[in-house]
């Protein structure tokens, strides 16, 4: 009897057959705002918020109810918690209820379960994907966006698999390290891979992850949220390429700049000397023309003529040299032996006035190229040749087959050769070499480099520098089918 008084739940004593209090201790007056006789005069339906599930629950004899709603004298309505015991009081069938208010835990544990609902919504619409997984690696948690980007349509379909078995294989030695270093510092910040959609497709991702800690401070779990980085990854790319590209415009604006510094100096010095002699020889003339003889008046004006023809061979150079940066040419299969013919006969004069000799094939292979470049190609290399080569010039030109299907064309001198310092710069445009500064070779070479760089070729030379032992240049050109 003491305890049924002292008890802080509300217990009633209640015939099983009427539903008639027969009893309620103290707690049930408190908990329900009746007197205690008030209580007696009572059924327990009166103090129920639905009496039809009481009556049931007497019907049923059910001995345990972890939730029914009652109400109290206010009109409050409030969950309780209900234990039954089924026995006979004074000859009548009853039992005790030993009923709890349970108010604070409904509203703890519906405050929880909204947190739930809304910690699921925000999981669940995240952008990112979202996983718990074990100390092992195993999923134990993922939300919609993380089953999308691992190719799964159901976070269900990743629940028990290891998360390694996403990561592309060429990273995952990466990932163990990375996920060890998670373990040591507790946090993993901003960590790229690639991760596999439907097992195939490689999906950059940024990784982020933190240690679920139990009450004692020891690792349970693993919170990892992983992005799609995909389109960050193609606007990086296409900066990259932005940046390449202008980096290259840049590249070529220094070297325009640079050539046109060079060809300013070169054109200078390659006009000037012509043009100083031509004024010179016609002052000349102008001045004491008279007191001349015949023979003395012609070579004055062979001398002009031959130097007002350099002039203009320079200025065809240069026109040959805004040709090749900006014309489009179609290339076509060329006969070699004609263009070197063509090229002889224009410099037939000069060898014989130098008493060279000069050999060629008798058969030259078929090559792709543009005629007019080529021959002034040749024409460049094989005047080049007489001018600066052994006294007398012996000049040979030739071919010889280059892996995939390339020609090699070249022309080979007697002279002194180019110091192996200096041949870096040779094809440069406008550079001079020292021991050329009288040669000219600055300007031709460059148009020489440039116009078979047009046609796919490259122009280079070869030289042991040592008098005598002279130099090799070549260009090379694509095989005619």
């Amino acid at each position: 009897r003491q305890l049924f008084e002292l008890e802080s739940d509300a217990i009633f004593v209640i015939d099983n057959e009427t539903g008639e209090i027969l009893e309620a201790n103290p707690a049930a007056s408190v908990m329900y705002g009746y007197s205690h006789d008030e209580l007696l005069r009572m059924r327990n339906t009166d103090l129920s918020a639905e009496p039809h599930r009481t009556r049931q629950a007497m019907a049923q004899r059910q001995s345990v109810i972890p939730v029914r709603w009652h109400r109290d004298r206010a009109g409050r309505v409030f969950p309780v918690e209900i234990m039954a015991s089924f026995f006979t009081w004074h000859g009548r069938f009853a039992h005790l209820a030993a009923i709890r208010d349970i108010t604070d835990r409904w509203r703890a544990e519906n405050q929880l379960r909204e947190s739930e609902q809304r910690y699921r919504a925000v999981i669940d619409t995240s952008p990112d994907g979202i996983l718990l997984i074990d100390l092992a690696g195993v999923v134990l948690m993922a939300n919609q966006r993380a089953a999308g980007l691992g190719g799964r349509a159901d976070p269900a379909d990743l629940i028990g698999r290891n998360v390694f078995e996403l990561v592309a294989p060429d990273e995952r030695d990466r990932s163990l390290a990375d996920m060890a270093q998670l373990l040591r510092e507790g946090t993993l910040r901003g960590v790229e891979y690639s991760i596999l959609r439907d097992g195939e497709e490689r999906v950059p991702v940024e990784l982020s992850a933190s240690i679920v800690r139990n009450a004692d401070q020891q690792p349970q779990a693993m919170v990892v949220v992983v992005r799609d980085i995909t389109a960050r990854k193609q606007a990086e790319a296409l900066v990259a390429e932005h940046n390449r590209d202008l980096a290259r415009v840049n590249a070529e604006l220094k070297s325009s700049n640079e050539e046109l510094d060079a060809f300013a100096q070169t054109v200078a010095h390659d006009l000037k000397n012509p043009l100083h002699l031509v004024i010179g020889f016609a002052e000349t003339l102008r001045d004491i023309y008279l007191s001349l003889s015949e023979d003395e008046r012609h070579d004055a004006l062979r001398l002009v003529i031959r130097n007002a023809r350099k002039m203009n061979n320079i200025i065809d150079e240069l026109l040959l040299l805004a040709e090749a940066r900006k014309a489009q040419v179609t290339m076509t299969p060329l006969d070699l032996s004609r263009i070197v013919s063509d090229v002889q006969q224009r410099l037939m004069d000069v060898v014989h006035d130098t008493g060279a000799t000069v050999t060629a094939p008798a058969h030259w292979p078929l090559v792709l190229g543009y005629g007019p470049w080529v021959e002034e190609v040749l024409m460049n290399y094989l005047s080049n040749a007489l001018k600066y080569g052994g006294r007398p010039p012996a000049v040979e030109l030739g071919a010889d087959l280059q892996p995939g299907n390339w020609v090699r064309l070249w022309v080979r001198d007697n002279g002194d050769g180019v110091a192996p310092r200096e041949q870096g710069r040779l094809f440069k445009p406008f550079s001079r070499l020292e021991q050329a500064q009288t040669k000219g070779h600055g300007l031709g070479l460059s148009i020489v480099r440039r116009i078979v760089e047009r046609m796919g070729g490259q122009a280079g030379m070869e030289s042991q520098g040592e008098p005598g032992q002279g130099s090799l240049f070549f260009f090379t050109l694509p095989l005619a089918d």
